[in-house]
């Protein structure tokens, strides 16, 4: 009887250890990224191109004393933003990582910290030089792509049209 009982222990022992060694790695892994459960929502980027080079947008105007409009000759400009919503069940912070590519480029990128049931808006402002890729009043893809992880947990794709800002520096008035 005294070996049954010390084999029931004994099973009873390394049964509750392996309970808690469960229990102690999904605490510390946390569910991973199937508990993150983001959305993307009130997605309005923005891309303006100005195609002009800076010798024709300067061509005759000379000295000019007036704030310059964005996007600079030859530039691109982003504006825009998201909100960016977290209803996990797991709970504590989430960093999730954003990047925001237009037609394949990436144009701007980021992280944000959520906490459960979290939410944050997005800004999305850069800019760049033009490369042509860009096409003015063009359509193109945006897609907003958040992960966690390493593992994509949200995405967003809206088609927008690439605007025509091609002017001189200083416009007349």
């Amino acid at each position: 009887m005294r070996r049954i009982a010390l084999i029931a222990g004994i099973g009873l022992i390394l049964l509750i250890g392996l309970l808690s060694y469960s229990v102690l790695w999904a605490a510390s892994t946390d569910g991973g990224t199937a508990e993150v459960n983001a959305t993307v929502t009130e997605f309005e980027p923005r891309v303006s191109v100005n195609t002009l080079s800076l010798e024709q947008a300067l061509a005759g105007n000379g000295t000019t004393s007036c704030v310059s409009t964005v996007p600079m000759p030859d530039g691109w400009q982003l504006a825009g933003s998201a909100r960016l919503e977290r209803r996990g069940n797991a709970s504590g912070q989430r960093t999730l990582s954003w990047t925001l590519t237009v037609d394949g480029q990436r144009l701007s990128n980021g992280t944000k910290t959520l906490d459960r049931y979290g939410s944050e808006r997005l800004l999305f402002v850069d800019a760049g030089e033009w490369d042509g890729a860009l096409e003015p009043e063009s359509t193109a893809t945006a897609n907003l792509t958040v992960s966690h992880g390493g593992e994509r947990v949200a995405s967003e794709t809206r088609p927008i049209t690439i605007h025509n800002r091609s002017e001189p520096p200083c416009p007349d008035e």
